[in-house]
């Protein structure tokens, strides 16, 4: 079996059999300041997949990249209870463009976050754009437990951002805590409702 050179000549990959033609081009670009590694794998048989690893950026950034991608001024923000994914830091992130499924995003699986309300392990993100057979879509989707409720199974507690509402949290709506009064001291009662 012949070698074929990859990576610049510092790797040999077996060559495929049967007169295969597989091909990864690795490469490093800088854009918009940002140093990115980028591969690019393709062949017969599988998906044709353009992945660039990105450095630090949240969640809420590359949510927000994707709405604005799909609908330009929209000006989107996740609302409570699910602002809190806008600090979730995706250290070295694989930003994937997907030609065989015409979809763009990315899948992270190394969060770890842990709460005694939501326990988040893995979040997915995919842009798809318009085609005859589908509007196009934002889909999130969430990879944990919240409120005791498993997700750790695809697809996960999924929603498109661009035309569904973010899943209501059981009994809390937007809140996740709610005081109408609080007194403290020795003689104190609750102002009486006027009728």
């Amino acid at each position: 079996m012949a070698d074929v050179p990859m990576n610049g000549g510092s790797g040999n990959v077996p060559a495929p059999r049967g007169g295969e033609t597989r091909l990864e081009l690795l490469m490093v670009l800088e854009l918009f300041g940002f140093r990115l590694d980028a591969t690019a794998a393709f062949g017969p048989g599988r998906d044709t997949i353009l992945s660039v690893r990105l450095g630090d950026l949240t969640l809420g950034e590359l949510i927000r990249f994707l709405v604005d991608k799909a609908e330009p001024g929209l000006d989107f923000q996740l609302t409570p209870p699910w602002d809190f994914l806008n600090t979730i830091n995706l250290h070295s992130l694989t930003f994937e463009v997907d030609l065989t499924r015409f979809r763009i995003g990315f899948r992270y699986d190394d969060i770890g976050l842990s709460t005694p309300i939501i326990s988040l392990s893995g979040v997915q993100v995919f842009y798809s754009p318009a085609t005859a057979d589908r509007a196009k879509s934002v889909d999130l989707s969430l990879f944990g437990s919240f409120l005791g409720v498993d997700f750790t199974k695809d697809p996960g507690l999924t929603w498109d951002v661009l035309s569904e509402p973010a899943p209501s949290v059981p009994g809390q709506g937007e809140k996740l805590f709610d005081l109408e009064y609080l007194g403290i001291g020795q003689h104190v009662t609750p102002p009486t409702p006027s009728g």
